[in-house]
């Protein structure tokens, strides 16, 4: 028996959405932000200026492969890209067609502009542990090159 094209794709979206939704929460549950803020502080006490510069680069590194582990299989527009190419090849009806369409369209906007207050209100501990550790690390780097000049 074959399957409903417009049902796996509604269920395909379905999926997209909640998976947008576990990868923020996640985020969170793993304690990401607490030692990201941990470990820049501990950067700062590294007294010599090179040996401080290399924990802040080993810093950047770790956690970008902790967000890399903690990834999806590819990014959310990626994703949004794959489903609306397999809506617009479905063998469905106008009307289907364009319910999908919909339902895609309210979770680009939900991931998007519209509801950055809810990624920050969901998320703050971890933006705000990876925008100390970046502005820390510019900061110390631009003190380097000025002591070098």
């Amino acid at each position: 028996m074959a399957t409903d094209p417009y049902e796996d794709i509604k269920k395909e979206i379905r999926i997209y959405a909640h998976d947008m939704n576990h990868w923020w929460k996640k985020l969170q549950s793993d304690s990401v932000a607490e030692w990201l803020l941990l470990t820049s502080f501990a950067c700062w006490g590294i007294p010599n200026r090179f040996f401080q510069l290399c924990a802040f680069m080993l810093t950047l590194v770790f956690f970008a492969s902790k967000l890399a582990n903690l990834g999806h299989r590819r990014s959310f527009i990626d994703s949004e890209k794959c489903i609306a190419r397999k809506i617009n090849q479905a063998p469905v009806s106008d009307v289907q067609r364009s319910a999908l369409y919909l339902r895609l369209t309210k979770i680009k906007k939900f991931r998007r502009n519209k509801n950055i207050l809810f990624v920050l209100k969901r998320n703050w501990r971890f933006l705000a542990g990876y925008c100390f550790l970046t502005i820390s690390f510019v900061y110390l780097v631009f003190t380097v090159l000025i002591t070098l000049r």
